[in-house]
């Protein structure tokens, strides 16, 4: 996967995460209610754990991609030549 489309995939699931847990409400001792917020947050998590796998991927991909450049060892030169009459 491209980077850029690792850093998409991460921004999907991060807002997925934050859909999955903005809607938690007090449980007030309901068990069902505890229940049913212990799985919206685990399944942020699990989000967050998948956004993050994917910015890793996109660090890696970028990482070999600046260490080829390097391996391609260019070189640049530049002049200038003014003249006045």
């Amino acid at each position: 996967m491209l980077p850029a489309a690792c850093v998409a995939a991460a921004g999907v699931a991060a807002d997925a995460a934050v859909s999955l847990t903005a809607a938690l409400n007090p449980d007030n001792g309901d068990k069902t209610l505890a229940d049913a917020n212990k799985k919206a947050l685990q399944d942020g998590r699990a989000k967050i754990q998948e956004a993050m796998k994917a910015l890793q991927a996109a660090r890696a991909d970028i990482k070999a991609v600046v260490d080829g450049i390097k391996a391609l060892k260019l070189e640049a030169s530049a002049s200038t030549t003014i003249s006045v009459q």
